[in-house]
This record gives C-alpha cells, sequence and structure tokens, in this order.
C-alpha cells in the first residue's frame, strides 16, 4: 500500500502543473508548499484524498512528518504565519525542485 501511496501522489504532484493552484497554496517563504488534504477530494478518483485522510487519523503514522515540521525552520516558520499548527501535518514530500509540500488536515 506505501508504493500505491506513493505512485498516486507523485501522480498527482506530476499533474499539478496542469491544473489552477487550487491544490496547493504558494506561500511566502520559498519553496514551501502547504496542501489542505480535503482539497484533493477534487482530484478525480479521490485516492490521495483517501490515502492522506486515512493517515491522518493515526498519529503514530504523522509523527515523523510532524516532527520535521518542527525541526525544519522554513516549513516551521511558513506554518506559523499561515496560522498552522505542527499538530495538523499529515505527510511532507520533497518536490522535483527541492521544496517541500506540507499536507495538513
Amino acid at each position: 500500500m506505501n508504493t500505491a501511496i506513493k505512485l498516486t501522489l507523485a501522480a498527482a504532484l506530476a499533474t499539478a502543473g496542469m491544473v489552477p493552484l487550487a491544490y496547493a497554496a504558494e506561500t511566502a517563504t520559498p519553496h514551501v508548499s502547504i496542501v489542505y488534504i480535503d482539497t484533493l477530494s477534487d482530484d478525480g478518483d479521490g485516492t490521495a484524498f483517501d490515502a492522506l485522510s486515512n493517515k491522518a487519523m493515526h498519529p503514530d503514522m504523522t509523527q515523523q512528518a510532524q516532527a520535521e515540521a518542527k525541526s525544519n525552520e522554513k516549513i516551521a516558520s511558513t506554518l506559523k504565519m499561515q496560522q498552522i499548527n505542527t499538530d495538523d501535518v499529515v505527510q511532507i514530500d520533497t518536490a522535483a525542485n527541492g521544496g517541500k509540500i506540507v499536507y495538513v488536515r
């Protein structure tokens, strides 16, 4: 299932350039994008939304991402500017350009 989630998210990110930026809200901090997982319910078949929603319900599955959000200065400051608590972080991915994509509930 881990591979299926990764492939689904990779496909969603690959097509993100073809869709208006409704999915990711670029912030003032370079290379950090915030994606609200509830916006992924419009991704066609809903697989990314389902995977991240399920992950969000299990604190043991989000601990690593939340720890990274707290320890990475750019991510932490972006979350603070957007008034998002680090406990709402579900997953963090690295984009092709090296930036971070932070999925929050």
